[in-house]
Order: structure tokens, then C-alpha cells, then sequence
């Protein structure tokens, strides 16, 4: 929060209540710890309903795709997806393995020479 204070404009701290000096011509930035102090008055359950509210006013009313069930759709490559291209979502493919020539530490076969794996996975 102190960083984002300092940060802010003097409208903004203005708004915020912040103190004026006619000297310089600026508004007093709180410091650290009295953000601290005022922020652990403030009660949780209320900023986070502030928040929400905040949130939800800036979002609006939007055209939310529905799931074949009928719940909301959350995530929106996945609606776009199902609206475009329809039918099921294709099967995930299986992850290949190749190790090229790698040499087993400490692998010895019994004439000395040093064992190298060659593994080549199919999808």
C-alpha cells in the first residue's frame, strides 16, 4: 500500500484525505506505518464486501455462455471453442520420450566399456 500511495496523484491524494502543506504545494503522503495502523481498523468482512461490490459494478452485465448443464462458463477459450468448433474437446495426446545416447552413471558392462541408453517414445 506504501508504495502504491507514493505513486498516487494529487487528486487521488486528495481523495484519499490526505494533508495539504501550503509550502510546498503538495499533499503529505503517509508513511508505512500509518497505513499499517489505519488498515488494521479497518474491518476485513467489510473491505472485502466493498470490493466485490467494486468489482462487480465494473464488470456489468455481460453475455455469459452457459455449459451444456447450465452453469456459467468461467473460461472463455473453452466456451469460444465449444461455440466454434462444437462436439467434443479432442483426446489429450501422450507425451513422447527420447533420451538420444545418454550414458548411465556408474554402468559398466563386463568387458569394461560404459552403457548408453537410446529410448525413442511413440505419441
Amino acid at each position: 500500500m506504501a508504495e502504491w500511495v507514493h505513486r498516487c496523484s494529487p487528486q487521488e491524494l486528495q481523495r484519499l484525505g490526505c494533508p495539504f502543506n501550503p509550502l510546498t504545494g503538495r499533499y503529505r503522503v503517509p508513511d508505512e506505518d500509518a497505513l499499517r495502523e489505519v488498515y488494521a481498523k479497518v474491518d476485513p468482512v467489510a473491505l472485502t464486501a466493498a470490493g466485490c461490490a467494486r468489482l462487480a459494478a465494473l464488470t456489468g452485465p455481460g453475455s455469459t455462455r452457459l455449459t451444456p448443464d447450465g452453469v456459467p462458463e468461467r473460461e472463455q477459450p473453452r466456451a469460444h471453442r465449444a461455440t466454434t468448433v462444437g462436439g467434443p474437446p479432442p483426446k489429450p495426446r501422450r507425451t513422447a520420450i527420447a533420451v538420444d545416447d545418454k550414458c548411465l552413471r556408474g554402468a559398466r558392462r563386463p568387458d569394461g566399456s560404459q552403457v548408453f541408453v537410446t529410448l525413442h517414445g511413440i505419441p
